[in-house]
């Protein structure tokens, strides 16, 4: 038994023998062979996509504001005044107590008639711009005879002045403005406006008939105060009328008068002597026209 079985183990390891492939001559020598493992160092170029996602572009509407403006054209009515005063043309004479220069009062017609300041009058406010103010005796204004500032009765011409009397009578019939009458010289053709003092009553005064004597025309039942008034007197030496009008009211009319002047012509003073007739108040205007106002210019040019 022990012989078998030694046979088979023989029998088995020359099968492995057989089966490993025999005798070989060539020997591998593993430590001749260096295996070189080439590292090709591979450098993995990983293509970077940019797949950062871009900030947000967040479009911004530019946030001005647009206040959309309408732009509102105001329409205002213009009430285009006229390019001159109606009656500018006929002006002879104006004072408007705004030009004096070393003790002349200018007239702002243009036409030279200048007045001489005597006494020291006040400059204060009137109803437009200054006026003078007249408060003590001797304050007047003289302007020296001129041909244009007297009229015969078959010329037509118009005397405007605005004025506020204070209420006293420095002196017997204060006078606003005379224009021709002297006394002491017998000129009586003459034009202008006084108050009689002991009973407030306006007077107009103009020569008479005869050019002999004064002459005095009152409105009735009419007595002035002491707040601002415009007279008037106007001439048409075509219809041979004046009339007489105050703040713009016709008071009275007469026939057409010969005012054909020889004297000078006093502001604020009667012209004779004695300082007769001083006027106490303030006169803001005085005009002269060698024409006939109409009576809707003498109401839009007047105060009442």
């Amino acid at each position: 038994m022990k012989k078998f079985l030694a046979l088979m183990l023989v029998i088995a390891m020359a099968t492995m023998m057989f089966a490993c492939g025999g005798e070989t001559d060539e020997t591998t020598n593993p430590t001749d062979a260096t295996e070189t493992t080439e590292t090709t160092e591979t450098t993995e170029t990983t293509e970077t996509t940019d797949t950062t996602e871009p900030a947000e572009t967040t479009e911004t509407t530019d946030a001005t504001e647009t206040t959309e403006t309408t732009e509102t054209t105001e329409t205002t009515e213009t009430t285009t005044p006229p390019e001159t005063d109606e009656y500018e043309e006929n002006l002879v004479a104006h004072w408007n107590f705004e030009e004096n220069d070393n003790g002349i009062l200018v007239d702002v017609s243009g036409n030279g008639n200048d007045g001489t300041i005597t006494g020291t009058p006040t400059i204060v406010d009137g109803l437009d711009g200054n006026a003078f103010s007249f408060t003590a005796l001797g304050q007047h204004i003289e302007v020296e005879r001129d041909d244009s500032l007297g009229f015969s009765a078959d010329e037509s011409f118009s005397l405007v002045a605005t004025f506020q009397w204070d209420g006293r009578a420095l002196d017997n019939w204060p006078c606003i403005i005379n224009n021709g009458l002297m006394l002491s010289s017998d000129s009586y053709k003459y034009y202008g406006f006084w108050i009689n003092h002991s009973n407030n009553i306006p007077q107009f005064g103009i020569s008479n008939a005869t050019a002999t004597g004064t002459r005095n025309i009152a409105p009735s039942n009419y007595t002035l105060d002491s707040n601002w008034h415009t007279f008037a007197m106007v001439q048409d030496g075509e219809a041979g009328t004046l009339t007489f009008y105050i703040d713009g009211i016709e008071v009275g009319a007469v026939e057409a008068i010969n005012a054909s002047t020889e004297a000078n012509l006093f502001i604020a003073y009667n012209g004779n002597s004695g300082n007769q007739g001083q006027f106490s108040g303030i006169i803001d205007d005085i005009q002269i026209y060698d024409c006939a106002l109409s009576e809707t210019y003498i109401e839009s040019i007047s105060e009442v």
